[in-house]
């Protein structure tokens, strides 16, 4: 990746220019896994930081981005151990049509809501692999990478995520029988 050749003799001005590149999508990945925006910030922040300080011990056989999802993870899982319970997440921004009526827009947001709350429900590997396979829309072996493990594992996350999120969801909107 040309990006990390160029990582390796940076300046500072340069770093910049790739944190500007990178740093909204690891906050997102960050915000959801650790459902706090401040603590989302310090995430993005000290993983930026650690890949600066640290250029030297990148390995030159994986994308620029896969590092530092990889170093990201690291950080908001270890957030998450601190605070040992998950947050509800903070909404993320999204894109409204001029063509969608009030109505429209209310069930959507609903809708957003719901499957932040659900993914919210999944233990921490499964709600990361889902995420970067929906969100972030990664390869099983680029998050595979991301999360130190080897495809198949990632594979059986995504899985289990997606098999406990339908659980979840059909549980959520069973009616009682009468």
């Amino acid at each position: 990746f040309p990006v990390f050749r160029y990582l390796i003799s940076m300046k500072q001005t340069d770093f910049e220019a790739i944190l500007q590149e990178n740093q909204a999508r690891i906050y997102r990945l960050a915000l959801r896994i650790v459902g706090d925006k401040e603590e989302a910030k310090d995430i993005t922040q000290e993983t930026f930081l650690a890949a600066y300080e640290h250029q030297g011990r990148f390995r030159r056989e994986a994308n620029f981005s896969t590092y530092i999802y990889r170093i990201a993870l690291n950080f908001a899982f270890r957030a998450l151990k601190r605070k040992r319970r998950l947050q509800t997440l903070e909404k993320p921004e999204t894109i409204r049509s001029n063509d969608e009526n009030p109505a429209q827009i209310f069930q959507r947001e609903e809708k957003e809501a719901e499957v932040r709350r659900l993914l919210d429900s999944l233990p921490p590997r499964q709600k990361a692999v889902v995420h970067l396979r929906l969100y972030e829309d990664l390869s099983f072996n680029e998050v595979a990478r991301v999360l130190g493990c080897r495809p198949a594992t990632a594979r059986t996350h995504y899985f289990f995520g997606l098999q406990n999120l339908r659980k979840e969801m059909k549980a959520r909107h069973e009616l009682p029988k009468i």
